[in-house]
């Protein structure tokens, strides 16, 4: 099973979670992230970013609620019941370019409202 070994907060971001009442859905995403077995393969090119990535995706959709936007948007967001919503961004690329449009994403959504944390 993954582990979250560290956990930063930047901005106020868990004085928000906790002001928004968005303490549920966070626990659910780490409980997400670190959900499922992550097997290592003594073989070269046989750990890829695919599987962990199909993996992480199938852990989501298992969780009632949870919304996949494929391409585009966010990946993953989540409502609570007062309305408030976060977004999740799966990156498990090494590539730098692909970080930008998925900081660009949570940005974008950040700033109409679609969502209150990412």
């Amino acid at each position: 099973m993954p582990q979250i070994t560290q956990r930063l907060s930047f901005n106020g971001f868990d004085q928000k979670v906790i002001r928004l009442k968005l303490e549920p859905i966070m626990a659910e995403i780490e409980a997400t992230l670190s959900g499922f077995p992550l097997l290592i393969e003594e073989t070269r090119h046989a750990n890829g970013t695919q599987g962990i990535r199909q993996a992480i995706d199938h852990e989501f959709s298992r969780h009632s609620g949870w919304k996949n936007i494929a391409v585009g948007g966010v990946d993953w967001t989540k409502t609570n019941a007062d309305g408030r919503a976060v977004g999740v961004e799966v990156q498990v690329s090494g590539r730098s370019d692909l970080l930008a449009v998925d900081v660009m994403h949570l940005s974008e959504q950040l700033t109409d409202g679609s969502v209150e944390c990412a």
